[in-house]
């Protein structure tokens, strides 16, 4: 009896031995509805906050390292910096117990003078991130564009799925250009239109940092003229670097529908007001 239905008692066990055999990190991703990140990463993550819960920002430095070395674009590594620490300076003078904006400034610059230029440009250009957020902070604006530029420059050449969830060039350039200019929005897009056009790295351009600022100056208007210098950037693009076009010709219709709907809310928001304007003026009551 048992012979005669052993074929099929090993047809129904096999895929679970096979299961079984796999590794517990590897069957996680069937078990779950994303796969676990890196066994490697959750280590370096539990260092880096063991370190830091004993106060000891050196060596979480070293790990916070040797975790982002871990990961991968798709984790989001890219977009990972060292500002964090930024966190942790003393905000109130009686405390005791947190660093300064000088200590951290301090004990960043020293780690970043014991790397080396070639081997360790991952970790020297988030240094130069955080390095120039400190110099803004302190008043010393020069020194945070000579560093953004480093930090620019270090940045990693990744051809990514998603650069505007996966990259954090964009968000770097679009900082430069109001360090650089802060009261002079043309020399501001200058920048980011000659950087576009001259950096094989930087074929997506962040949007929301730009209508962030139009929208604060009530100037809706210049913001789509921007939109559609853009356009005529992306279109340059493609024709300069045929390799990038299939990239850069699917930013440029997601531009398009942009430009598109930015004219379309300005035309209501003027026709709104145009409609106010046309209403008769009450007499005031009792008149």
């Amino acid at each position: 009896m048992m012979v005669r239905y052993r074929p099929f008692i090993v047809a129904f066990l096999l895929p679970v031995l096979i299961i079984l055999a796999v590794p517990n990190s590897a069957r996680a991703i069937y078990q779950l509805p994303f796969p676990l990140p890196p066994q490697d990463s959750i280590y370096w993550n539990q260092k880096t906050q063991l370190a830091l819960r004993n106060g000891d920002l050196p060596n979480a430095l070293i790990a916070f390292e040797h975790y982002i070395d871990s990961l991968t674009s798709r984790d989001l590594r890219d977009k990972m910096t060292f500002n964090w620490l930024l966190n942790l300076v003393r905000r109130d003078p009686r405390q005791t117990e947190k660093p300064t904006l000088a200590d951290i400034r301090d004990l960043v610059s020293k780690r970043k003078a014991e790397l080396n230029p070639e081997e360790d440009r991952d970790r020297i250009w988030r240094y130069n991130y955080l390095l120039a957020q400190i110099a803004v902070l302190e008043g010393r604006t020069d020194e945070a564009v000579t560093l953004m530029l480093q930090a620019i420059e270090g940045y990693p050449d990744t051809r990514y799925a998603d650069p505007g969830r996966e990259s954090l060039l964009p968000d770097m350039y679009n900082i430069a250009s109001r360090w650089q200019a802060p009261d002079n929005i043309n020399k501001a897009q200058d920048f980011i239109s000659q950087s576009f056009a001259t950096d094989p790295r930087f074929n997506y351009i962040e949007l929301t940092f730009w209508k962030q600022y139009f929208l604060q100056v009530g100037n809706p208007a210049a913001y789509i003229r921007f939109l559609e210098r853009l356009l005529s950037d992306y279109q340059k693009k493609m024709e300069a670097h045929p390799e990038f076009q299939d990239e850069l010709k699917h930013y440029h219709y997601q531009l398009q529908w942009i430009v598109n709907n930015e004219r379309q809310e300005l035309q209501k928001e003027e026709w709104n007001k145009s409609r106010i304007n046309r209403l008769p003026v009450s007499a005031p009551l009792g008149g």
